[in-house]
């Protein structure tokens, strides 16, 4: 699987063969990014 940024996007460009499960997996963990990201980012801006 390759990831990577373009401007505010993220590109994933999985293999022709990829199984549900394998993205499945791929944008749980990307989820879980993103809520992570979205709590520290609104812990910093409450402080200010």
């Amino acid at each position: 699987m390759c990831v990577r940024p373009i401007g505010d996007n993220i590109a994933f460009c999985p293999p022709l063969n990829v199984e549900k499960k394998h993205l499945d997996e791929v944008f749980g963990i990307l989820a879980e990014v993103v809520r992570e990201l979205k709590q520290r980012h609104y812990k910093t801006r409450t402080r200010a």
